[in-house]
C-alpha cells in the first residue's frame, strides 16, 4: 500500500532587534536569541484564546535562531517566550510539505 503523509514540517529563523524597525538606524544589529523557547498551539479562530490549551510542541532555537518541528496537519500559531516575545500569524501545516516562517521577537523588560 502507498505511504500515507499525515505530518507538515515548519521552520524559520528567529531574530530580535532592539528597535521595532531597524531600517531606521543603520547600526542597529540584529541577533538571533540562542537557546529562545517558543511554544506551538493549536490554532481554532481569532475568538478563541490558543493560549489557554497547553501548547502541542515546545521547541528551542539554536544558536543561529533556527527552529524546526514536524506535526500533524493542522492550523497553528507560534509564540515565543520570555524574555523575548512575539508570535506569527497562524498558519496552516499541509502534509508533505514545509511552512517556513521566520518573525521577530522583543525583549521584556520587567
Amino acid at each position: 500500500p502507498p505511504v500515507v503523509v499525515k505530518d507538515g514540517t515548519v521552520k524559520g529563523h528567529v531574530t530580535y532587534c532592539p528597535t521595532a524597525n531597524p531600517n531606521v538606524n543603520d547600526s542597529v544589529v540584529c541577533t538571533a536569541p540562542a537557546n529562545e523557547h517558543i511554544n506551538v498551539y493549536s490554532f481554532v479562530n481569532a475568538n478563541t484564546p490558543y493560549m489557554s490549551n497547553p501548547p502541542v510542541a515546545t521547541l528551542v532555537t539554536d544558536a543561529s535562531g533556527n527552529y524546526s518541528a514536524t506535526l500533524p496537519v493542522g492550523q497553528y500559531i507560534i509564540f515565543a517566550d520570555t524574555p523575548f516575545q512575539g508570535q506569527t500569524s497562524p498558519f496552516t501545516l499541509t502534509a508533505g510539505k514545509t511552512t517556513i516562517l521566520d518573525f521577530q521577537v522583543v525583549f521584556l523588560l520587567y
